[in-house]
């Protein structure tokens, strides 16, 4: 039997947190395409990319959060809506990246197993005769993944409405770095000595920026050594 090919997803998301909830914010996710080394002693990516906003996120409250005031929304399209007669600073939805939760968790399950009509077809155990389609297996990796997970699940409910082909676990990166035996800070090291500037994918706090920093450190524990010699 030919083993399936496992294709691994790095996501992100920024969130409202208050010890009982957590409201999404905003996703980003990447598989990596290519990695090949250029001409200047670097690496050039290309990237499978999903990034929203989540129109449906409790704005009034997370533009009185402190925190992600200061190091999330300034990353986010913001407008103004007129409240009561005065202007008030809003997430901007016209922007064509800030979408419902429905779609945003629509978009996620296409982005992450395909189009249903391109699965592998095997024999239907329970009718004979009949195929089904079989969603691609996939492997998710998150940086601190606890919450991400949990927002990412939240977007089909509960953790048993996850949808086929989603897992039910991701893998936390920080427990990876320790696999290898290696902190982030000399991992860091090791990139930028290969000629990859971590801070080119953008600023900290953006959720797809997040998700191409931990693809790239993902990469480099696994392939990147090895390609750089």
């Amino acid at each position: 039997m030919v083993a399936r090919v496992v294709k691994k997803f790095y996501y992100d998301t920024e969130f409202l947190e208050d010890g009982s909830t957590i409201n999404l914010v905003s996703f980003g996710a990447v598989s990596i395409k290519t990695a090949a080394p250029n001409p200047y002693g670097g690496i050039d990516f290309e990237f499978e990319e999903y990034y929203a906003i989540n129109s449906d996120a409790d704005w009034t409250r997370i533009l009185a959060h402190s925190f992600l005031s200061d190091h999330v929304v300034p990353h986010l399209p913001m407008g103004k809506i007129q409240v009561e007669g005065a202007n008030r600073t809003w997430v901007d939805l016209t922007s064509r990246i800030v979408r419902p939760r429905w779609l945003i968790r629509n978009e996620v399950q296409h982005f992450l197993l395909g189009d249903p009509e391109g699965w592998e077809m095997i024999d239907d155990p329970d009718n004979p005769g009949s195929q089904i389609g079989v969603p691609p297996e996939i492997s998710l990796v998150a940086d601190y993944c606890a919450y991400d997970h949990v927002a990412l699940a939240q977007l089909w409910g509960t953790m048993m409405d996850l949808p086929d082909g989603v897992p039910m676990y991701t893998n936390d990166l920080q427990q990876i770095l320790k696999t290898n035996g290696i902190t982030e800070t000399e991992l860091e090291s090791q990139i930028a000595t290969g000629g990859v500037d971590l801070t080119s994918f953008g600023p900290d706090h953006h959720a797809l920026a997040d998700a191409k920093r931990a693809a790239v450190m993902g990469w480099w524990m696994a392939e990147g050594r090895e390609v750089m010699g």
